[in-house]
């Protein structure tokens, strides 16, 4: 009769012992927002924002919710996670509810959670991963999931869920784990994006240095209008140069065209940029 009873017991010891070990290797402490803080109006560990921010509950569940406060308000919450030494990768789950979202003047104005990394000095370290971002209401509480890899000289991890500059909306959140995973899949991923991102920027140098050839042995000078007289398209600005405003304008004496730049205030810098093919 005891050994059913024991086998449930197993099972239950060791649900509980995954269930420890999963939180023990979050790097996220308090990730449910189920515990209080000393003040039991904040979450336990988690930083509080200026504005729009409030310690949600629906029944039993405990929540971080964001609001926005304003038109092109920027609400956010700032973590920041120290990685493990030689880690490589790292997954990011997490729970979130999207409502009345309305994307503001620039289309990442909207719901997102931005992720960087930064050395010992906390200066800024290449290599940080897009942010996940929502534009649009979600169908109640949905699971989301990002995997990334940890740039070399990585010492911390900036977390910051934010209602970024939009317009309006709710952005809440629960769940939140960040834990080690393995990096080969990512590693080769990255490889074969590298690669083929370095084929498309060789054959397009290709083509450009080919066309600058061109020119150069047409008209024997490597900037294509560089007399300024052509305007082929009618645009009312030199053919090759871009748009022409402000300081800058499309000079001309009697029949002769050119570049002029004038400084409006003193010590202010107007200068044109153009890149030249070489071939």
């Amino acid at each position: 009769m005891m050994k059913p009873f024991l086998k449930s017991s197993g099972i239950a010891l060791a649900l509980l012992l995954g269930s420890l070990s999963h939180a023990a290797d979050n790097l996220v402490p308090n990730g449910t927002f189920e515990k209080a803080g000393e003040s039991n109006d904040w979450p336990e560990g988690w930083a509080k924002p200026k504005e729009g921010g409030s310690w949600g509950k629906e029944e039993a569940n405990r929540f971080l919710r964001l609001a926005s406060t304003a038109p092109g308000a920027n609400v956010m919450v700032y973590q920041e996670y120290k990685v493990r030494e030689n880690a490589k990768a790292l997954e990011l789950t997490w729970k979130q509810r999207v409502t009345g979202l309305k994307v503001g003047k620039q289309k990442w104005f909207d719901a997102r959670i931005l992720l960087e990394f930064s050395n010992a000095e906390r200066a800024k370290v290449a290599g940080s991963p897009s942010a996940p971002a929502t534009n649009r209401d979600t169908d109640g509480w949905v699971e989301k999931s990002t995997k990334f890899l940890v740039p070399e000289g990585a010492v911390y991890l900036k977390f910051m869920p934010a209602l970024f500059m939009a317009e309006a909306g709710t952005f809440d959140l629960d769940n939140i784990v960040i834990q080690e995973t393995d990096p080969k899949p990512l590693s080769e991923e990255k490889a074969a994006k590298d690669e083929e991102r370095a084929k498309k920027a060789a054959e397009t140098a290709a083509k450009r240095q080919a066309k600058a050839a061109a020119v150069l042995q047409a008209t024997g000078n490597l900037i294509e209008n560089g007399n300024f007289q052509e305007d082929k398209k009618g645009r009312g600005a030199p053919d090759g140069w871009g748009a022409l405003k402000g300081d800058k304008a499309w000079g001309q004496e009697g029949e002769n065209r050119f570049l002029t730049l004038t400084s409006k205030t003193p010590d202010s810098m107007v200068s044109h940029y153009r890149s030249i093919d070489i071939p």
